[in-house]
């Protein structure tokens, strides 16, 4: 059951996570004078098009530290959705001989 709190504990920082920079990132675009409603502004086919946009170079590459950022949140995002948890409805085993993904990770009582 610990486990399981603690998955879900992960699942949602990392959410919270990806909104702050996902704010941060408009926050960015408007302090520049450059509007940015809706959510094309965080779309990777559009990512070019709206660092376009910022002129400085610095300001430019702060942009790009945000779109890294989030790309990665969102991998981890997607990836503790894949957790067998949420697969299956239930919590897998996590011992090594059954080759569940999570067997490396081990519980929290062998941790402590």
């Amino acid at each position: 059951m610990r486990t399981l709190k603690e998955l879900t504990r992960s699942y949602l920082n990392i959410s919270k996570d990806v909104t702050r920079v996902m704010n941060r990132l408009k926050a960015l675009y408007r302090s520049w004078g450059i509007a940015c409603a809706g959510t094309k502004v965080y779309a990777r086919r559009h990512r070019s098009e709206w660092l376009g946009r910022i002129s400085e170079a610095s300001v430019r590459r702060r942009a790009e530290h945000c779109y890294e950022q989030l790309g990665a949140l969102r991998l981890l995002h997607q990836l503790s959705l894949d957790i067998p948890f949420y697969r299956t409805g239930r919590l897998q085993s996590t011992d090594a001989q059954t080759g569940s993904p999570w067997s490396s990770v081990g519980t929290l009582d062998e941790q402590e």
